[in-house]
């Protein structure tokens, strides 16, 4: 540990419970591509192409912009999520959801262009951060990119035991740890 004295002033973000470990989120790496925003009876991606695919692995997505105006009971995009799991094979896509098959073999080039070394003899269409915890029904979403703490009113979030309690009795202001914590409540980790 290189600086004992910050990891003190900060610990109280780490948590005690094994139970509960904190994840960074599902990586792609290439959003122009496996980010939608819904529209009509499809999507339209980054690069502005309107697509329609299967809903089996298409899933509400919150970006910290969402997650920072307190925007959390809905969604405004969704992400393609190839993988179940770090390393599974994607290939089940093919029979399973030939559109979505169909659209990532149209802008692989897109995903091969990927620089991360984390994609490197994984198999095709691979994405990161991917794991059971990732279909759970709920998740705390924290923002690490606004300096105003303002919880969402009747959003659910919990002020008590959470995050923003550790640190309020620690004397930590939100605004200086810039995060905002909350509880996404009002739809359901599920395939859109």
């Amino acid at each position: 540990m290189r600086d004992v004295t910050r990891y003190e002033k900060w610990r109280c973000l780490r948590g005690q419970d094994p139970q509960y470990i904190w994840r960074s989120g599902i990586k792609h790496d290439c959003s122009k591509v496996m980010e939608f925003e819904p529209v009509g009876d499809g999507y339209k991606n980054g690069l502005g192409e309107f697509i329609r695919c299967e809903g089996d692995y298409i899933y509400p997505l919150l970006k910290s912009l969402d997650v920072g105006n307190g925007r959390i009971t809905s969604y405004r995009k969704v992400v393609l999520i190839t993988q179940k799991a770090v390393g599974e094979d994607a290939s089940q896509i093919r029979k399973l959801a030939p559109m979505t098959w169909e659209y990532l073999i149209e802008h692989r080039e897109y995903l091969d262009k990927r620089r991360s070394t984390i994609y490197r003899n994984k198999p095709v269409f691979s994405i990161f951060g991917v794991g059971d915890y990732s279909f759970k029904q709920w998740k705390i979403t924290v923002s690490g990119f606004y300096n105003e703490f303002s919880p969402p009113q009747g959003a659910g979030y919990q002020s008590d035991g959470s995050l923003f309690s550790r640190c309020k009795r620690r004397g930590i202001r939100p605004t200086e740890i810039k995060i905002q914590s909350c509880r996404a409540t009002g739809w359901k980790n599920r395939s859109v």
